[in-house]
């Protein structure tokens, strides 16, 4: 008597279009559970895996793309994240607006006309609904409302379930542990399997000479994995590029452990030991 077939093995198949055996991991009867890694994924990630496996030669199917739209505001102690409108374009310009600010960014200083467009592209954007794209949020202060700054989370890839962090803040705000609290909120959300994007990696990408955002990405328990030597043509000249990551289960030990908590809670008591922003 043959064996009965794996479901894992068995290709799927969905209004006459075929999914790679590969997907049906993702698909079968254990759920959102992935038997590569021995972990459970969010069903976002699930679902993106399923769609970003297919056959080349398989149509997209709309219902398998990635869907990340989080409850608004995100709240932390003393800050609320949420997306940005064209209502924040005079908010937004007295920091995107400043040489200073923009020094060490991946782009210039921002007058009001290409804010105004930005905000109507992907600074204005509510969710991920695809791989490659980014989520925007404005960090302003649950006291008065005021914003200042604004974090983004990049899903970079479905298959390796990794995504990167960005931010940007208001140079008067620096000291009081604004951003790493801001930022600790962005890392759960992409970590956190229930409602997140159940991410594996995330990494953060600067210019070396950014310090402020060097310390920055060690307080938040980022591990500096590397230093490439003059290695890109910056705003005219050769720059060294500085990456640190984080592993969901660094992530999960940092939030487990009651000594540090989450960069999220403990953003106000790093302020009092840091001049980082």
């Amino acid at each position: 008597m043959p064996a009965a077939q794996s479901p894992v093995t068995e290709v799927l198949e969905r209004r006459d279009e075929t999914i790679h055996p590969a997907s049906a991991e993702l698909a079968s009867e254990s759920g959102h559970f992935d038997r590569e890694s021995g972990r459970r994924v969010s069903p976002a990630l699930a679902s993106a895996r399923v769609h970003s496996r297919r056959c080349a030669t398989a149509p997209l199917l709309d219902n398998q793309l990635v869907q990340l739209r989080p409850s608004y505001p995100i709240s932390t102690p003393r800050l609320r994240l949420r997306p940005l409108a064209v209502h924040d374009t005079e908010e937004l310009l007295a920091y995107r607006g400043r040489p200073e600010v923009c020094r060490y960014l991946p782009f210039e200083p921002m007058d009001e006309q290409v804010l105004t467009a930005r905000l109507a592209g992907e600074l204005g954007r509510r969710e991920i609904t695809a791989e490659g794209q980014g989520l925007t949020m404005g960090v302003e202060l649950a006291a008065n409302g005021r914003l200042v700054g604004d974090v983004v989370l990049f899903f970079r890839s479905a298959d390796h379930a990794r995504g990167e962090i960005g931010y940007v803040f208001h140079p008067d705000v620096a000291g009081q542990g604004y951003a790493a609290e801001a930022c600790g909120a962005v890392l759960d959300l992409a970590f956190r399997d229930s409602d997140g994007l159940g991410l594996h990696r995330v990494v953060a990408r600067m210019d070396a000479r950014n310090a402020p955002s060097v310390r920055l990405a060690s307080k938040l328990g980022m591990r500096r994995e590397a230093h490439f030597r003059s290695s890109e043509m910056f705003k005219g000249a050769w720059a060294d590029l500085v990456i640190y990551a984080m592993l969901d289960d660094e992530w999960d030990a940092r939030c487990n452990d009651t000594s540090t908590g989450t960069a999220a809670s403990t953003g106000a008591e790093d302020a009092r030991r840091s001049d980082d922003a």
